[in-house]
C-alpha cells in the first residue's frame, strides 16, 4: 500500500470543500477520511490479501514529500494522525508488518519523537522513518524484496503502474463503482 505524496492533507481539504459545496458544513473531514482509510484497508484485507493472521501482513509506504511542517503541525492533520493512530492500533496492528515513512519534511523527526510516548512499543517497532531514498532502500530490503517497490522509494519497480493501473487499484475502483451504482 502506498499513500501518494501529500495525500492526507489533500483528502482533508477535498472533503471539507465538498461538504461546504453540499451545504454540509458540519461534516467532520477527519472522520470522513478515517472512514476512507478503513474502507480501503477492509477491501485490502478481504480481497487483496485475505490470508489469515499471521500470514496476511502488509507493508505500507507513506510518502511525506509533499507535506510541509504546517501540515504536520496543523490542528486538522495532527488531529487526523492522532485519530488514525488510535484506530490503526485497534484494527491494523496484527495485519501491519511495517510502515515506512519516506521523505519527511524538515522537523518531522522532532514532532515524531515528541509523539513517541503516546504510541505503544509494539506500534513503534513497526514504524520506520526514512530520511532519504538510500535509507528507504536499506530499511525495506531488510524485510522484503524490492522488486515491487517503486524506484522513487529505492525499489526496482519501473512499471509506472504503482499509483494507477495496478490490478488491485483497478479492482478497488470497480468495487467502489459497483457500490455506488447499488445506491441508485
Amino acid at each position: 500500500i502506498m499513500e501518494k505524496p501529500g495525500h492526507v492533507p489533500e483528502l482533508l481539504r477535498a472533503v471539507r470543500e465538498t461538504a461546504y459545496a453540499l451545504g454540509r458544513d458540519e461534516d467532520d473531514a477527519t472522520e470522513v477520511v478515517l472512514e476512507h482509510f478503513a474502507f480501503v484497508s477492509t477491501f485490502m484485507y478481504e480481497r487483496v490479501d485475505a490470508r489469515e493472521h499471521p500470514y496476511g501482513k502488509i507493508v505500507q509506504i507513506i510518502d511525506l514529500s509533499a507535506v510541509g511542517m504546517s501540515d504536520v503541525l496543523g490542528i486538522e492533520v495532527f488531529g487526523f494522525l492522532r485519530e488514525y493512530s488510535t484506530s490503526a492500533k485497534i484494527a491494523n496492528i496484527e495485519r501491519v508488518h511495517r510502515v515506512f515513512i519516506v521523505n519527511p519534511p524538515p522537523g518531522f523527526t522532532f514532532v515524531f519523537n515528541a509523539c513517541k510516548p503516546l504510541i505503544s512499543t509494539k506500534t513503534l517497532k513497526q514504524i520506520v522513518v526514512c530520511a532519504s531514498v538510500d535509507d528507504a532502500r536499506r530499511e525495506m530490503s531488510k524485510v522484503m524484496s524490492l522488486d515491487k517497490v517503486p524506484k522513487e522509494y529505492g525499489g526496482a519497480c519501473t512499471c509506472g503502474r504503482c499509483w494507477r493501473g495496478d490490478a488491485n487499484e483497478d479492482a478497488l475502483h470497480a468495487y467502489v463503482h459497483e457500490l455506488n451504482h447499488r445506491r441508485e
